[in-house]
């Protein structure tokens, strides 16, 4: 462009004659030239601002919603560089003469016909740069500020703006440039005199040159030739209403799921008392997420209805979005909003239309009270990257809490922190739950978390729950094989059942009273029997094994020994010090012989046996280990 601008004609070259300064100071001040550059401007303004709004529109239908007709406006807009650009632009011009017969837009012969083509040409690039933006914006983000009741267009304005700006402003002005000689060629279209012109059309002439034809545009049509207004942005009317009375039970009446062919809720039946802490738990992909983000009003259940009290939060004909459900919740991942420090998270819940009828010195004190209660007043001007992986949860925490939901949702709020912060944040998690006697719905897949802060414990398998109790209850009588397994480790010892004796299958001497075991073991020819149960010996009676594996736990040793064509899990005493490879016995606590007991205790071992109704500590917790690795009680020798 400067050189260009100081020759003294064009189409001589660059030849040292042909330039001078006083060519270039004489362009500066032309009136045409900086009528020019002003258009140039406004049309790389008004491409870029059009390619950002459609570009990112496009982006979000295409990531979050799936939409298939962003794919094919993607790949249309992938055709303009799969032409010369000399050819669409004269398919553009000869279009937008008379793209109607008869009909002859004033479109042809201003700068907008020009904004089109670069619209054409570079939207696609807009789309895949606005794709690779919002794919870096966690969905949880999005989720969070509705879970916190703040409605679409909030969400756009106060999250996804303020995340996607800088990248996607940076992929548009990294096409601001024209490149190749287009910024030059567009000064010559309109125009190096004194007078205003635009572009009318193209002449051909004999020589076979394309030259442009101007005429004076008049100041009078400059304005009408580009008059867009700005676009105007319509908030939501919400009424303000009154706070919504806390209701009494949560429940999940034939609740299934389908994500596509594949089910991942199974008639899912639950009730969850107010202030209750339900803990659900089981492995990846049983379906604990989907239950909860249904519970959310993230997700609408293909079957079943989702009732809060009096309250019909999903049906078949009714599906309260997750802004309008009295509810608050704590991410797998936080979910916490870098550009907002943490008093701004605290605050954000109480800004949502949930809240309107709150007064401003109400949420301040809101908002102090839960700084105060969370430990997080030191650091309420911290943004989020400045804070550790606890200070980081107790701000998603403090968030969920502030508005004091009636419901509180978790999603492996403890898996993203080491075993010592884990242990710490049980007990804060515990202490909020007493603070703010909301209803807890807990999702994990650590046996110690659920059983060291549950009032119940849901099993889920394959979509299905296998059992539901307190920790007590599931820990001591599990009634299926899997929650046997999951919950309490159990080795499941074969044998023969007659009646309610339990037979060993290496030695028949060894009895076991199994009056209490489900029928599904005994159809299975095993008894369960948990990992603290068994006792290792160097010699005497019992199962025949061998060490395959030891862990050192502190306080206990965790042996993996080789019986029965199986491995069993065996919880020791840190003194009972076997290696790898040795032989040994495993005896059975309770062990009943020919009628007699066989030296131990026989109490104990019928603490398993004890049906649930008749155990006085069945509503009490199981007691977890301080490490809160594994699921155990402590051995009643």
């Amino acid at each position: 462009m400067a050189l260009s601008a100081m020759q003294k004609r064009y189409g001589l070259g660059y030849a040292a004659d042909n330039l001078t300064m006083e060519n270039f100071r004489a362009l500066l001040t032309n009136t045409g030239v900086l009528h020019a550059v002003r258009n140039s401007l406004l049309l790389a303004s008004v491409t870029c601002a059009v390619c950002i709004v459609v570009g990112t529109a496009a982006a979000y239908l295409k990531v979050r919603k799936k939409s298939g007709a962003v794919k094919v406006l993607e790949k249309s807009a992938s055709l303009a560089y799969a032409i010369p650009g000399i050819v669409l632009a004269l398919s553009m011009i000869f279009h937008w003469v008379e793209p109607i017969p008869g009909v002859r837009p004033r479109i042809y012969g201003t700068i907008g016909i020009l904004a089109v083509a670069y619209v054409t040409r570079y939207l696609v690039l807009q789309i895949k740069g606005s794709v690779n933006a919002m794919l870096t914006v966690e969905p949880a983000l999005e989720e969070a500020a509705r879970a916190g009741g703040s409605g679409a267009l909030a969400v756009w304005l106060k999250i996804l703006i303020p995340l996607l700006a800088k990248p996607v402003l940076a992929e548009r002005v990294s096409r601001l440039h024209p490149g190749d000689d287009r910024a030059d060629a567009l000064l010559h279209s309109f125009g190096r005199g004194d007078e205003d012109h635009r572009v009318d059309r193209l002449q051909f002439p004999a020589g076979g040159v394309i030259t442009a034809s101007r005429r004076r545009c008049p100041p009078s049509s400059c304005s009408s030739c580009w008059g867009a207004t700005a676009p105007r942005w319509h908030t939501k009317n919400y009424s303000s209403g009154k706070r919504r009375k806390r209701m009494k039970r949560l429940k999940l009446e034939r609740v299934s799921h389908w994500f596509g062919r594949t089910r991942a809720l199974d008639d899912i039946r639950l009730e969850i008392g107010e202030s209750e802490f339900v803990a659900v738990l089981g492995p990846s992909g049983c379906g604990k997420t989907t239950l909860l983000r249904i519970l959310g009003g993230f997700l609408r259940p293909t079957e079943g209805t989702v009732t809060f009290g009096d309250d019909v939060y999903s049906s078949p004909l009714v599906h309260v979005p997750v802004e309008r459900r009295d509810l608050g919740m704590v991410f797998q991942s936080f979910a916490l909003w870098p550009h907002m420090t943490v008093r701004r998270h605290v605050e954000f819940p109480l800004k949502s239309p949930r809240h309107k009828g709150t007064s401003e010195r109400e949420k301040r004190e809101a908002v102090e009270r839960t700084l105060e209660a969370t430990g997080l007043t030191s650091l309420q001007h911290r943004l989020p990257g400045e804070l550790s992986g606890g200070q980081r949860q107790r701000v998603s925490l403090a968030r969920a809490i502030v508005s004091k939901p009636s419901i509180l949702l978790m999603d492996e709020p403890l898996s993203a922190l080491d075993q010592e912060l884990r242990i710490e944040m049980r007990r804060e998690i515990q202490d909020i739950h007493r603070l703010t006697g909301a209803t807890v719905v807990y999702v994990t897949h650590d046996q110690g978390e659920a059983l060291a802060m549950a009032d119940r414990l849901v099993i889920m398998k394959d979509g299905r729950i296998e059992q539901a109790g307190t920790p007590r209850e599931v820990y001591l009588h599990p009634q299926t094989p899997f929650a046997a397994g999951f919950v309490s480790k159990c080795n499941f010892v074969k044998g023969t059942w007659t009646g309610d004796r339990f037979a060993v299958q290496e030695d028949p001497s060894l009895l076991f009273d199994g009056a209490a075991v489900p029928e599904v073991f005994r159809g299975m020819g095993v008894y369960p029997v948990r990992p603290e149960q068994l006792r290792i010996a160097a010699r005497g009676r019992g199962l025949e094994g061998k060490i395959a594996n030891k862990q050192y736990n502190g306080r206990e040793i965790h042996y993996s020994i080789r019986c029965q064509g199986a491995i069993f899990t065996v919880y020791a005493d840190a003194f009972e010090d076997y290696r790898p490879g040795d032989a040994v016995r495993l005896a059975f606590e309770g062990t009943v012989r020919e009628g007699r007991e066989d030296g131990l205790d026989r109490e104990a071992f019928m603490v398993y046996n004890r049906p649930a109704h008749m155990d006085r500590t069945a509503g009490e917790r199981a007691p977890v280990p301080p490490s809160g690795e594994t699921a155990e009680t402590h051995r009643h020798v």
